[in-house]
């Protein structure tokens, strides 16, 4: 019986601790990506944590720079860039205090294809994720083409009346799954209305004209000439 006791009790404690494993260690990462039109994206992540953990990694592939962290916890976080970056945060979270921001910048992200732009971002954590939302605003003047697909394809499609946003959620993320997103975008091509078509078609012959009078008038001794033609236009 005390056998039988005790092979329950562990394979209780076991239970709970691979469910304890398997919860989420982060309640809620945001990731907000601002691309501009020389291809720089500033990126800044917020992490709100669920559990009281003491580390968290968060890998990306590309390289980084003008690298800072805030936290309103006690954090202390270095970096580590390359093709492959890493950054590396030791926390003292409390209940009351568990949110930590990362900014960065990287000109890795986006590469020109053909026409158009690609956007691609890759990133991983070591902790569990309960919710991520993730945001990608592309630069001013620039669309979302036509001929090529967003993914994952449970992506949104907003504005802020400035800029296309791009932007995903997801839940129960498990740890060093990579998130992967894809944009491809390109420039807005300038419009040309009827009037300037017109005014470009009108304006070659015109100056043409002006051109052979001021050569032909030059020669029949210039002001008398241009009077004479000036008021034949004004008469008609």
């Amino acid at each position: 019986m005390k056998k039988l006791k005790r092979f329950l009790i562990f394979h209780l404690i076991i239970t709970l601790v691979l469910v304890r494993c398997s919860l989420a260690q982060i309640q809620y990462l945001e990731l907000e990506g601002f691309l501009n039109e020389k291809n720089v994206m500033d990126a800044k992540f917020t992490i709100t944590f669920e559990d009281l953990v003491n580390r968290f990694e968060l890998m990306m592939f590309g390289r980084i720079y003008d690298f800072n962290y805030s936290s309103n916890a006690e954090a202390k976080c270095i970096v580590s860039s390359d093709e492959i970056s890493l950054i590396s945060c030791s926390l003292n979270l409390t209940p009351e205090l568990r949110t930590l921001e990362i900014v960065f910048k990287t000109r890795d992200l986006v590469k020109k294809m053909d026409k158009n732009l690609v956007f691609k971002g890759d990133f991983s954590t070591n902790l569990n994720i309960d919710n991520s939302i993730i945001y990608v605003k592309l630069p001013e003047g620039f669309i979302l083409s036509k001929k090529n697909k967003i993914t994952p394809s449970n992506f949104r499609i907003l504005s802020d009346g400035r800029r296309i946003i791009v932007t995903w959620e997801s839940r129960n993320i498990s740890k060093q799954q990579i998130q992967s997103f894809l944009i491809f975008y390109e420039p807005v091509k300038p419009f040309r209305s009827i009037f300037e078509k017109w005014y470009y078609l009108l304006l070659i012959p015109l100056t043409i004209f002006f051109f052979l009078t001021f050569i032909f008038c030059t020669g029949l001794g210039g002001c008398t000439c241009f009077r004479s033609i000036f008021f034949c236009f004004h008469f008609f």
